[in-house]
């Protein structure tokens, strides 16, 4: 037994590894997002899982991606953090770790009702980023078993690296944008200094 689970624990360690790598391989944010959402769902082998990103002008939750049958429905839709379990995990910066969602005091109907699916076990763990909580990482539905303790802190080990690449490729388009913006403006300036100029006869 001691035998099985050290392998176990081995294979999770190199899937742990090549999820950051993957993760921090890219600095677009949807490729970034998609990745999270493939090394999650490989590693706990898991029905769905999603992202949700802190619209801190709103300070709201916004599904940015979603691993699932019915991920189309769901991408945009916002929650209040006062409501549901991530705005839980957002409000007291903790993990979530349910394997009867729909007996839980903070679970909400509206998002079964919207994907069509039927909650049953859910882990959530907070981006964390220099001590703000900017999402939620979701999974839910363990396809065998159900979720532990352990799989909670290997999710909060993936998120950790998550919150990272996300804000790297947030950062870094950021800064694109603000030179796109900086060579517009050159160019409207050069165009009207050329338009000032007095034509020769």
């Amino acid at each position: 037994r001691l035998h099985t689970e050290r392998r176990h624990h081995n294979r999770e360690l190199a899937a742990l590894n090549k999820a950051s790598r993957a993760m921090a391989s890219s600095l677009d944010s949807n490729a970034v997002l998609n990745r999270i959402m493939d090394e999650v769902k490989n590693l706990f082998e898991a029905e769905a899982a999603s992202v949700l990103l802190r619209d801190m002008d709103s300070d709201e939750l916004v599904f940015s991606v979603m691993s699932s049958p019915a991920s189309e429905t769901l991408l945009g839709v916002r929650l209040p953090l006062t409501k549901g379990i991530a705005g839980r995990v957002v409000r007291e910066k903790r993990p979530f770790l349910t394997n009867d969602a729909r007996q839980d005091p903070y679970f909400i109907t509206d998002i079964d009702n919207i994907t069509g699916m039927t909650t049953r076990s859910l882990l959530a763990v907070p981006l964390m980023y220099q001590g703000t909580v900017t999402g939620v990482i979701e999974v839910i539905n363990r396809a065998k078993g159900i979720f532990n303790q352990h799989n909670l802190e290997t999710l909060e080990a993936l998120a950790g690296s998550a919150a990272i690449a996300i804000e790297n490729a947030r950062l870094y388009q950021a800064e694109q944008a603000r030179r796109q913006d900086r060579k517009s403006t050159r160019l409207n300036s050069s165009h009207t200094d050329i338009s000032r100029m007095p034509s020769s006869a």
